[in-house]
C-alpha cells in the first residue's frame, strides 16, 4: 500500500508514462477497496474498519488529483476523463452513511462530512469532464 501510496504522491507532472502509472496505481487501489467494501465479510476484508477504508480512499483520490491539499477539488484538465472512472469505483466502495454511529463517533462524522465534499467534487468533476480543452 505504501509503495502504491507513494507513487501516487510523487507524480507531480502527468506525462504519458507517469499518467499510466498513475492509472495503473489507481486501478490497483481501486481493486484494493473493492476487496475491502462493507459488502463483504469483516473476516474476508483487506481493510476490516470502515474508518480505515475511508481513509484510504479519501488519501488516494485527493493524492491522485494532483493538487497539493487533501480538501481541494481533483484537477479541471483532461486528465480528468481518465481518472474520474475510477475515482467513481473507488467512491461506490465507500459504506453508506450511518448516522447513530456518527453520533457515537466523532471520528466516523468528520470522515463522512470529507466522504460527502468527495461526492460533491465527483459530481462537478463529471459534469465538467466533457467540456474541459485536452
Amino acid at each position: 500500500i505504501q509503495q502504491v501510496e507513494a507513487s501516487i504522491t510523487t507524480t507531480n507532472h502527468v506525462s504519458p508514462r507517469h499518467a499510466a502509472s498513475l492509472l495503473d496505481s489507481l486501478q490497483l487501489c481501486a481493486m484494493f477497496a473493492n476487496s475491502s467494501r462493507p459488502s463483504i465479510p469483516c473476516s474476508m476484508r483487506i481493510l476490516t474498519k470502515d474508518v480505515q477504508l475511508m481513509e484510504f480512499i479519501l488519501h488516494i483520490v485527493y493524492a491522485s488529483s494532483l493538487n497539493s491539499t487533501s480538501t481541494s477539488a481533483p484537477p479541471p484538465d483532461s486528465s480528468c476523463t481518465l481518472l474520474l472512472p475510477i475515482w467513481w469505483q473507488l467512491f461506490e466502495c465507500l459504506p453508506a452513511r450511518n448516522l447513530q454511529r456518527e453520533e457515537s463517533y466523532p471520528q466516523l462524522k468528520m470522515l463522512q462530512e470529507r466522504v460527502d465534499k468527495f461526492e460533491r467534487h465527483l459530481i462537478a468533476t463529471d459534469i465538467g469532464c466533457p467540456y474541459m480543452k485536452n
